[in-house]
Parts: structure tokens; sequence; C-alpha cells
């Protein structure tokens, strides 16, 4: 393929290939090209003991003559006087033998292809070929999707491993981090899931999709998908706080007062949640009004468990919650989960109680505020 093989088959091959996986031959030339060269280093190094340095290499290239597909490995040399390093430098004699125009500091192209060349590098070039002609469809594949990020995407799990569930979207290599799972769920090889794309991998290395169901944003884009309303910014998802496998809590408030934005996430006769829900069954999902007043707020994220009053430290982002003997349990949440729950969603550290006594006489917890020239406590109840 330099100068004595297939040369125009070669060629005609590579447009071939371009025109198949719907690339651009520009980026396939590229690929052989820098094929080539590494092959060309490689020979170096076996053959005349020289390894050239990444800079070096910047000095080389390889041309491709588009009518007899020859190929051929050219060196820029800088002239001198006196050469130092022959990887990058000519003498000024040497050079005046190829033009006898030359001088010192002047640079000419020079064919440095080894003969047989052609046939030691096509094998190493093809493979690395193939990994380049991967790589650019899976550029192109990754582009399709940069627009999807934080949205969701449909995949075929492919296998399970101690580190990812691997997972096909749209014939392009997803992986889901083991920690980004639902805990507990079930990932059987060849089913239909719905993900959250987090993010793409575009290194050199790792050119893949990076998904999710466990995080609160999956939850977010879920809604988005079932709910119009949402979509639209006609209803506002506030805040999420998820437990993922287990139970999560949803905040959400309308922007236009003629639609409830509750009754609008649920849907006629419950359809919207029940999809919602399926897709995360058994976990459990609560929407809550959001309201502006923190007490409100409080009460909401609350729910199920009723409230008869709240005392708070606004500064301090806390509040001291009085319930009934048999709202106590629910508030408090199994493993404390309704309250840790309603304490993520709303941002303030929430204690409860049922004892009128305790909750008129509880103290909260004082803040201290520094100075560079000291610190003063302070109550913000």
């Amino acid at each position: 393929m330099s100068k004595d093989i297939g040369k125009i088959d070669f060629l005609a091959a590579i447009y071939q290939i371009a025109e198949e996986r719907g690339l651009d031959v520009g980026s396939v030339l590229e690929q052989v090209k820098n094929a080539y060269l590494t092959a060309y280093k490689r020979w170096l190094k076996e053959n005349e003991g020289v390894e050239l340095t990444a800079e070096e290499l910047k000095t080389y290239t390889v041309e491709i003559d588009q009518e007899s597909g020859e190929i051929s490995i050219l060196a820029n040399r800088e002239v001198v006087d006196l050469v130092s390093n022959p990887n990058t430098q000519i003498s000024e004699a040497q050079a005046k033998l190829i033009d006898t125009k030359l001088r010192t500091g002047d640079t000419i192209m020079i064919d440095v292809t080894p003969d047989n060349f052609g046939r030691i590098a096509a094998k190493a070039a093809f493979q690395r070929l193939l990994q380049g002609l991967r790589d650019a469809e899976l550029n192109v594949s990754l582009s399709k999707f940069v627009d999807r990020v934080g949205k969701i995407v449909v995949g075929v799990i492919q296998r399970k491993d101690s580190r990812y569930v691997r997972v096909e979207v749209d014939k392009v290599e997803a992986i889901m981090p083991i920690y980004e799972a639902i805990p507990g769920e079930n990932y059987r090889s060849s089913e239909r899931k719905k993900f959250l794309l987090v993010k793409l991998q575009n290194s050199e290395n790792d050119k893949r999709m990076v998904l999710s169901r466990a995080s609160e944003d999956f939850i977010k884009a879920i809604f988005e998908m079932e709910v119009p309303e949402v979509a639209n910014g006609s209803v506002e998802i506030v805040s999420i706080a998820r437990e993922p496998g287990s139970r999560t809590k949803i905040a959400v408030r309308s922007k236009n007062e003629k639609i409830d934005a509750i009754g609008a996430c649920v849907g006629p006769k419950g359809t919207r949640i029940d999809s919602i829900m399926n897709e995360v069954n058994p976990e459990k999902i609560d929407i809550i009004q959001y309201s502006d007043d923190p007490a409100t707020y409080i009460a909401n994220a609350l729910s199920p468990a009723r409230i008869m009053n709240i005392r708070m430290a606004k500064k301090s982002k806390a509040a001291v919650v009085l319930v009934s003997d048999d709202m106590f349990s629910l508030a408090i949440g199994k493993d404390g989960q309704n309250v840790r729950l309603a304490v993520k969603l709303t941002g303030y550290k929430i204690d409860i109680t049922n004892n009128k006594e305790e909750f008129e006489n509880f103290k909260f917890k004082k803040i201290i505020k520094k100075s560079k020239k000291n610190r003063e406590n302070s109550s913000d109840e």
C-alpha cells in the first residue's frame, strides 16, 4: 500500500467503508494516516533502533495519492550546518543533493518510506484503522445524543456485572454504574427500561453513555416525560427528596392559577402517577404542594401525617412540629424515613414531638456567628 501493493483497491475500499458506515471520507483517510504513522514509528524502533519522541513524530506526515492510492511517509527536515538530531534535521550538503537552492535555515519534506514498508505496515494499519473507524462511528452516534443529556432514553439491558449494568441505546454502548441503579431492582438481559442520560463520555479510550435510574433527576425527567404541564413549564418541580427503590417526595407548584399542580401530576384517574410509579415499582411517590411559607411547606412535606402546630427558627432553618399521638409514628415514618425525606425536601432541620410541654419549651440551637475579633451567640427563634 505504499509503493508495492494494491493501492487503488485499497483507496476504493476506504471510500466504500466511509459510504457504508455514513462516515466522512476525510476522517477515514485521517485514520489511515494515523495508523501508518504509528506503524512507521514501530518499524523505526524495531529495524533501526530509533525511537521517535512525541514532538519528533509531529514532523512526520503521511501522504495518500488520491489517484494511485500510493501511501508515503514524509519527514519535515530542517537544513543545518551540523546535524545534531537526524530525526528532524538534514545537513546542507545532503539537502543540496535534493535541491541546489536549499540553504541552512530552510526546511524540506523528504520521502522516508522504507522499502517493502507497505506490506509490513498493512496489517498493523488495518487493525488501527478498524479501531479508528469504530471510534469515528461512536463519535457520530454519540453526537446524536448531545441534546438528550438530562433526558430519558430507552435502552436494552445487555448484562450486569460487579461494576455496571451494561445497556445498549440505539446501538450505542452505555453503562449504568451500580451506584446509579435502583437498589433491589432486577436487570434482566434483553429487558427494555428507561434511563436518565447523565453524561457522554467521549475521551480517547472511553466513548460511552453514562446512565442512571437512582438519581433524583431521573424522577424529574420521568415527570417531564409523562406530565405535559411539567414539560411546558406550567407546573414546576421545586424539590425532590428520594431514597431509590423505597420512597420519593416531590414538591410542585403551579405557574398558572388555572392549573392544579398536584392534579396535573396525578393525571385523570391517576393514570400519570400510576405510569411513573410502575417505572420505579415498588418505590412510592408522594406529591406535595410547595409553599413559599416555610411552615406550610414543612406541614405539607410531612404528609400523610397531619400536624397540630409548628415553631420555627428561620435563620437557622430549624423547626419543631407538634403532632397528636396517633400521628406521631406516621410523621416519623418507618425507620425515620418520612421526616428524613421532609428534611431533605424542605432544607429545614425538623424535630417532631407529641408532647405539648416539650413543644412549648423546645430550645433551638443557637447560631454561632464568627468574626475576626470575636464570636457571639444569638438565638434566632
